[in-house]
This record gives structure tokens, sequence and C-alpha cells, in this order.
């Protein structure tokens, strides 16, 4: 699918996407901060059944505990002393459509309570109400949290965990996927650029794009290039306005930009294949690619 491609994701992952979407079933969305997490949940729902009614999102970290009860389940009018009306809890207007959980490691111990109960029963009982209220919504949850810690430590309910884990989707950093950084800063440029302005990135300044190593992962990137575009008017932009750390460079070399992605590409798949003892078929599936194209890879980079 054409769209996947700006998703920056391996081939597998986007086809995983689109069996996804196709599912009703619960999701829970991993993967470290700003690899775009919320990106990947809105355009399963995009591909889903329930596109027709816009995702309802909630981000459970920005509500204080007091409040987040009633932002997930509503309330009626009088349930506290400042409530004149009845409100309508995110539950309620997600039916039909998608339900996405941000930050759904956040969520305090008794509300994950009333959550599964939610899931479960597929009815909620708004605060101040003795009446329950149908729902019918697809949770996808989402998280950079370490889900089998917060299992461990008691701050997930397992079987809640379980609800919303139907099907899962682990979402790379953006080291892992560097073939696509070349593309998603070009892709940033056009995005920030003004007045029809086009700008570019040296060649040095690719390499060192690639170089680094992108704990902040897109979300990095993106301030990044928006920043470099802030700082100079010039046409072509040089590294100097990367301002990015030397902490996190692997080494950075004169090669051009052809050469660096083949240099990337060539020690990552050495990784993936010793880690998995040399096992062409278990490292192609992780790849995302052919298990025949894996074997022309290795001939072709290894025995030059």
């Amino acid at each position: 699918m054409d769209e996947s491609c700006k998703l920056y994701l391996p081939e597998c992952l986007c086809e995983q996407l689109e069996n996804i979407a196709r599912s009703s079933a619960n999701l829970l969305i991993t993967g470290e901060t700003g690899v775009g997490k919320e990106v990947v949940a809105n355009f399963i729902h995009i591909l889903s059944k329930g596109r027709d009614n816009p995702p309802v999102t909630i981000n459970i970290g920005a509500f204080p505990e007091d409040l987040l009860e009633k932002e997930l389940f509503g309330s009626i009018k009088g349930a506290f002393t400042d409530s004149e009306e009845d409100y309508k809890g995110k539950f309620d207007l997600a039916s039909n459509t998608t339900l996405i959980l941000d930050e759904i490691g956040e969520i305090p111990l008794h509300i994950q309570g009333k959550l599964l109960s939610a899931i479960e029963r597929g009815v909620i009982t708004p605060l101040g109400s003795n009446r329950t209220v149908k729902v019918n919504c697809r949770i996808i949850g989402v998280t950079n949290r370490d889900v089998n810690e917060l299992l461990d430590g008691g701050l997930l309910r397992k079987d809640l965990f379980y609800r919303l884990n139907v099907l899962s989707l682990d979402i790379p950093p953006l080291r892992e996927r560097k073939e696509f950084l070349p593309e998603i800063a070009h892709d940033l440029l056009n995005e920030f650029c003004v007045n029809g302005k086009n700008r570019t990135l040296s060649r040095e300044s690719l390499s060192k794009l690639l170089a680094y190593n992108w704990p902040g992962n897109i979300r990095e990137l993106k301030n990044c290039i928006e920043r470099a575009i802030t700082l100079t008017d010039k046409k072509e932009i040089t590294s100097e306005y990367l301002l990015l750390s030397s902490d996190n460079n692997v080494n950075i070399s004169k090669n051009t930009l052809k050469e660096a992605i083949k240099n990337f590409k060539k020690e990552y798949i050495k990784e993936v294949l010793d880690s998995n003892f040399w096992n062409i078929t278990k490292s192609s599936k992780i790849l995302g690619i052919q298990r025949t194209y894996l074997s022309r890879l290795i001939k072709e980079l290894y025995n030059e």
C-alpha cells in the first residue's frame, strides 16, 4: 500500500498493519518515545471498518487521577459540586470508532479495574450514575514503557494486559531503520520550508544524520531539521546547523551517502544474522525481506 511508505517502516510491518486494520480486535502498540506510535495508531484507524468516524484519543498522562475517571467514563449532572450537566466520556464518544489510549502504562490501578470491566462487558457507568451505558469501540493502547516491567512491578494488571494485547505491534527505533532516514529528512525539509523555497541537506549533513544514534527517534530528527531551517537561510543546509551532540554519534566518515547507507546496511544485517546464529529464514523475517533477497544481499555485501 502506497500510504504505508510514509510510515517509514519495513515491508513486513506494513503488511502487518493491513492485517491488523482489517480486524476489530484490541491492539497494544509499544516502542520508544518519538518512534511514531500515535501516527501508526491513527493510520490503522484510517484503514479500519470504523474509519467513517474520527478516532477518539486520550493522553492518560495529561490528566490527574481524580479527573481521569471522568474523562474516560463520563459523569452525570450533580456528580460533583460544580457539575451542572451530563459529561460524555471518551468511551461514550468513541462508540463505533477507535479509542486510542495514549500512555496506557500510566493508568492508576483502581481505574484499570473499571477499564477492564468496560472492555469485557461492553458497558460503562458514568460517575454519579447507577445506570450503565453500552459502548462499542476498538481500543488501541499505546505505551513507551517496558510492558514486562509494568507487569512484574504490579503497575499493570495482567488481566487488563491480556485484553489489550490481543494484537501487538512494536515499532522499531529510528537507529534500526536508518535506510529510511534520507527520505524522512527530505519530507521534513518540504514540510518546514515556507514560501515555496526548496531546501536541501549537504552530503556531509546527510552523513552526520546517518552517523547519529537518534535516542529521541523521529521526533528528535524533526526538531533537528526544523531548528536547522530556522538557523540558516541558505538553500543547502550544512552540518554545523544540525547541532547534534557528538555523544550519540557512531563513526562519521567522509563516505558518500550511498556508501554510508551501504555500510549501515552491512553492519545491521550482520547484527541480525549473529543474533539468530546465521539462520537465514529467521533473520529474513526479522528484517522484513524475502529469504532469497537476504541471501543475495549477503553475497553482495560480504563477498566483494
